[in-house]
């Protein structure tokens, strides 16, 4: 008897399906961000000056992420109609199954395609514009640190996959606003109580404060399991949301 809860051949079947929906428009976003840095690269045999390389580590982790979230946000398309989400939850597949398949593919493929074709389009590239002896600037390619901080881009993915289970249209402008006005509300309690707490002159000094999630010197591995909780709260509630629609 199959486990109801995961089975490899059940996984498969739907990570196959799956991948089958999300590759072509997966495929053209990550060669339309390629294409555009692409061009902008080849304009600088047009000078005579040094160039700006256009891949680097910064445009590859706001390309990154960029495409993470927006990608999460479109994974269950499936739900925003009648016919299209009884069928998707009527698939034989467990729901964490299918969870579990749309993580893989946004969490893990998509941004493994992108690096690869991220770095071979902005190495070839590069070596083209030294062949035709113009000056550009070399790939910096990203650190160690910046390659961990996809744990973050996970944590912020995990509310916005959340987001496309509860807000099947336009989920992205929705999660989006919420952790907007979340973000605002939390600075406002924060300046609030560090104004009741510290002697009403010293507020002075807190102009440049800045609540800023990366700056504050978390104790050891604190702010690890800090992004973990997360990321495991909203998987969790992504999971029940999906079982509750099955039902």
């Amino acid at each position: 008897m199959k486990n109801q809860f995961f089975d490899m051949d059940r996984f498969l079947l739907i990570l196959k399906r799956d991948l089958n929906e999300s590759a072509k428009p997966m495929i053209i976003a990550i060669l339309t961000i390629c294409g555009t840095l692409l061009i902008f690269n080849l304009l600088q045999i047009l000078t005579s000056e040094i160039g700006v390389n256009g891949f680097h580590s910064g445009t590859f982790i706001v390309s990154t992420t960029i495409m993470m979230l927006v990608g999460v946000s479109l994974s269950f398309a499936e739900l925003r109609h009648t016919s299209s989400k009884v069928h998707y939850l009527t698939i034989p597949a467990s729901t964490f199954e299918k969870l579990f398949s749309k993580w893989v593919i946004y969490a893990i493929a998509v941004p493994l395609v992108f690096y690869l074709c991220f770095f071979s389009v902005g190495a070839l590239s590069t070596w083209f514009i030294k062949l035709s002896a113009r000056n550009i600037m070399p790939m910096i390619w990203p650190s160690l640190s910046e390659y961990l901080s996809m744990g973050s881009i996970w944590m912020v993915q995990s509310i916005f996959l959340a987001g496309a289970i509860y807000f099947p249209k336009n989920s992205f402008i929705k999660t989006l606003g919420i952790l907007i006005v979340l973000s605002l509300l939390y600075a406002f309690l924060s300046f609030g109580m560090l104004y009741l707490l510290l002697h009403e002159n010293q507020t002075q000094h807190l102009s440049g404060f800045n609540l800023n999630l990366n700056d504050i010197p978390w104790p050891g591995s604190t702010k690890l399991i800090v992004q973990l909780l997360v990321f495991c709260f909203f998987m969790l509630l992504s999971y029940f949301k999906l079982k509750e629609e099955e039902v």
